[in-house]
């Protein structure tokens, strides 16, 4: 009950924040709407479907695949899956997840559960609301030794 609580939570202030401070573009109400179907038409392991207005389209998912890291969701498209251990993802993480987001879970926790799952993928493990920010080391790679170049004299 706790949990449902805090996901109903959740969807709503993300629905409050998003309907005072973002802006539909023309196409991404049309485009959200045809991935959407897209997905209720392709997948067999949806259990429902949440929306709020036309800016928040929720699906939820029964059970995780290895197609998982295929879904895209975009402009307010979110698929939600729900789970009592943390170490039932460690099977379809692979190199394709680059973040973790959290909310309301310890960083050691979620460091103890990448490190002790050996997860090849996930490199960066940030708050919601962090996923794009870009530091000098992103998403596994040093970003000043990328670009720079070295000049080794002996």
């Amino acid at each position: 009950k706790k949990n449902k609580n805090c996901q109903k939570l959740f969807w709503q202030e993300l629905y409050n924040l998003v309907k005072e401070k973002y802006i539909l573009t023309e196409l991404a109400p049309s485009e959200k709407y045809n991935d959407l179907c897209k997905y209720l038409l392709s997948l067999k392991h949806i259990s429902k479907v949440n929306t709020f207005d036309n800016l928040i389209y929720i699906i939820k998912l029964k059970k995780l695949s290895s197609k998982n890291d295929s879904f895209r969701g975009k402009w307010g498209l979110f698929f939600e899956y729900e789970l009592d251990d943390l170490n039932k993802i460690n099977k379809i993480v692979n190199n394709r997840y680059q973040t973790l987001t959290y909310f309301g879970l310890e960083k050691k926790m979620l460091r103890n559960f990448v490190f002790k799952n050996n997860l090849k993928g996930i490199d960066r493990i940030v708050p919601i609301g962090h996923s794009l920010d870009i530091g000098l080391l992103w998403d596994g790679y040093n970003i000043p030794n990328i670009l720079s170049r070295g000049v080794q004299i002996q």
